[in-house]
């Protein structure tokens, strides 16, 4: 039997910041065993990632909602499509009227890397962040004005209204950008927006890299919120936690459990069949 998985992290895999459960990686582990290809495409960056897979197989890792692909533990890059940073003054912008401003991350293999100004935040929203922060170990640069490079991804966090009419001035101001609104995985109510550049999305990240492979067989992704939709519609067989959002339910060919009862395992084995 020959495929590909494709899964979702936070939500679907593990609602651990740190770890995922071994009887789901010795499931994953079974399934390259038998022939399936296995990618993980999610909105963390490589260095959160990595750890918390501990898998005997080789795998492909997308981060940053698809704008980076690597084969792990070789570590070749399949391939990445980061921000123009022209774009960064006028994602500055939008959010002048908002109490978040944005976090700017780079692209490493070592260690987390964002850049930010404190005083672009409220303050009850700043110390939501250093406690995120501290959690998920990322270093944090402050910086007068933002470098000019090309970056994966701009993260904007707060409440669902405050993101929500950020997104609309995306859209009136004519930006090219993915910027779907997710729960963020963290918690305590907030909620964030990953902008990447035009057409990076985790659908686009699951058909690169389809294209890119040689093996056949179907194409099964596995999700739990709206930065898995683009993936889910790329895929022949679609597995959705039970605690997904209604429109994702809707696109759903096997509901699974949640991920805090490892859900993923009973969902794949159906999809798989």
């Amino acid at each position: 039997m020959s495929g590909l998985i494709a899964l979702d992290i936070d939500g679907t895999v593990t609602c651990d910041h740190d770890t995922i459960p071994g009887e789901v990686l010795a499931f994953l582990d079974d399934c390259v065993d038998q022939g399936f290809d296995l990618i993980f495409i999610t909105g963390r960056s490589y260095p959160r990632t990595v750890p918390m897979i501990q898998l005997k197989s080789p795998y492909y890792l997308a981060v940053q909602n698809g704008a980076q692909c690597f084969h792990v533990p070789s570590e070749e890059l399949i391939f990445d499509r980061f921000l123009d940073p022209s774009l960064l003054p006028y994602l500055e912008q939008i959010c002048q009227e908002e109490p978040t401003g944005m976090l700017v991350f780079d692209a490493t293999h070592e260690e987390d890397i964002c850049y930010f100004r404190e005083s672009d935040f409220s303050r009850d929203l700043f110390e939501y962040l250093v406690r995120r922060r501290e959690v998920f170990r990322e270093k944090w640069v402050e910086v007068e004005d933002f470098p000019k490079k090309r970056f994966p991804a701009v993260k904007y966090f707060g409440f669902l209204d405050s993101l929500e009419r950020i997104c609309g001035h995306m859209h009136r101001r004519g930006l090219k950008l993915d910027a779907p609104i997710i729960r963020d995985p963290f918690g305590e109510g907030y909620y964030v927006v990953q902008a990447t550049a035009h057409g990076v999305n985790k659908g686009d990240a699951l058909t690169r890299f389809a294209a890119h492979r040689k093996n056949g067989g179907p194409l099964i992704a596995a999700g739990d919120d709206y930065n898995d939709m683009s993936m889910l519609q790329a895929a022949d067989k679609k597995v959705v936690m039970r605690n997904a959002p209604r429109e994702i339910l809707d696109m759903a060919d096997v509901v699974a459990a949640p991920a805090s009862e490892m859900g993923i395992i009973e969902g794949l084995k159906r999809a798989i069949g």
